[in-house]
């Protein structure tokens, strides 16, 4: 009998640990990571062998399955890239999905009398559950543990109220293998358990579903915008173009006189004045593109009005991978470069150089995006390592946050430093 207990029992800690391995964020590397998880187990056993060969215990001891949780959590915290509340709840759903292979292990061995066929079954439930959790859910789990912090604390309620509830009905009023009085009460827990992670996880879908819908709300607004920005400098452009073409013929009869006159230095002059005038109102053409044209435009001026030095190479193509991807890249583009305006803008001393540099090219069928600005020197990191820098916010760290989220949805690879007080942005789409 002990013998069955312990293997049952490692063998459940065996795949808790698989679990929290598959379903988390990790830390650090796989070799330090194996190491955590193998020590944790190798401390779970020293626990179990104590309860079941010194103790004579057939169930665990309230101290020892105490020890047991705390050190399940602690692996968590140690292993997780995510120290907090997400862990929490990751080390709870480890420790609940186990509970339906367990119970169905003790009762295979309470009704049949085999140690082999409940150890085998508990087994072959486990695989089961694990390979159906990996298959269906690990993406978008591991998607939600990295995009969304809060709401974790009250979905650890749940796990911990059924661990709780599964424990108390194999343990009371007698222990479960002396004589078993709640199996169709644990059984019915078990399938509500099912029942609502299943909730759960339609909650997490919904969720989801509503922030990709804001997600492309923001992205048409976004457009919209920029259409109407682009619209608007156009019609000051035509506004010029008129102005110019109602004074046209007054400089036509001036050149004519100059030329009458033989004064050539000033028909020269005449000419550059009128040329520049030309040039200045015609519109100007950033690269193919005119959306992202468009967007340089804009925060050209921008830069202009607080004496910002812009500068900007751009190989932009006129049609780019599908109408999503150009809608989302001139997002993209418009955030950065109000983010870098709006830096090189806060600085206060007026012997910094204030300045801001967009390049874009192409290259083997994808575009590399760099771009340079100039910052006060002074920034802060959050609790994850995110860099939060803004003259409106001193938590905004979104826009980064939506350039990552925006290389990953289209595989690409996005990147920023720090060097001598100049932010740098990099990205390969």
């Amino acid at each position: 009998m002990s013998l069955f207990i312990f293997v049952e029992y490692r063998i459940s800690a065996l795949f808790v640990l698989g679990y929290i391995f598959l379903f988390s964020i990790q830390k650090y590397d796989k070799k330090r990571s194996f190491g955590i998880l193998l020590f944790c187990y190798l401390i779970m056993g020293m626990l179990d062998w104590w309860d079941i060969y010194i103790m004579q215990k057939t169930t665990n001891s309230t101290p020892v399955m105490l020890l047991q949780i705390i050190l399940v959590q602690t692996t968590c915290q140690l292993f997780f890239a995510y120290r907090d509340l997400r862990a929490l709840f990751t080390g709870f759903t480890a420790s609940v999905y186990v509970l339906f292979g367990n119970f169905l292990c003790t009762m295979t061995y309470s009704h049949m009398k085999s140690y082999v066929l409940g150890i085998a079954v508990q087994i072959v439930v486990h695989s089961l559950i694990l390979a159906f959790l990996f298959l269906t859910i690990r993406k978008k789990y591991l998607w939600e543990l990295e995009n969304t912090e809060k709401g974790w604390g009250v979905l650890c309620i749940i796990p911990g109220l059924f661990y709780c509830i599964v424990v108390s009905l194999i343990a009371w009023p007698r222990d479960f293998f002396q004589e078993f009085q709640n199996e169709l009460s644990t059984i019915l827990v078990l399938i509500l358990m099912i029942a609502v992670y299943v909730i759960i996880a339609s909650g997490f879908y919904q969720r989801r579903k509503e922030q990709e819908l804001n997600h492309d709300i923001d992205l048409l607004q976004n457009h919209a915008k920029n259409l109407r920005d682009e619209l608007q400098l156009s019609q000051e452009k035509d506004a010029e173009m008129a102005i110019i073409r109602h004074d046209f013929h007054h400089y036509i009869q001036l050149m004519r006189v100059y030329l009458e006159s033989d004064e050539m230095e000033k028909l020269q002059k005449t000419l550059m004045v009128l040329g520049k005038e030309l040039e200045q109102a015609a519109p100007k053409r950033y690269c193919e593109n005119i959306a992202i044209s468009g967007i340089v435009s804009k925060w050209e001026k921008r830069a202009q009005k607080n004496q910002i030095t812009f500068t900007y190479h751009l190989d932009v193509p006129e049609n780019l991978k599908s109408d999503s991807f150009e809608i989302e890249f001139a997002a993209v583009v418009s955030n950065l470069l109000e983010n870098a305006v709006l830096a090189a803008a806060a600085i206060k001393d007026d012997d910094r150089e204030r300045f801001v540099s967009i390049c874009i090219a192409k290259s083997r069928g994808k575009l590399i995006l760099e771009m340079t600005n100039s910052f006060s020197g002074e920034y802060q990191m959050d609790s994850e390592g995110q860099f939060l820098m803004s003259s409106r916010s001193a938590n905004h760290g979104y826009g980064l946050r939506s350039v990552m989220s925006f290389a990953q949805r289209w595989n690409g690879i996005f990147d920023y430093s720090i060097e001598e007080s100049k932010f740098i942005v990099r990205l390969l789409i």
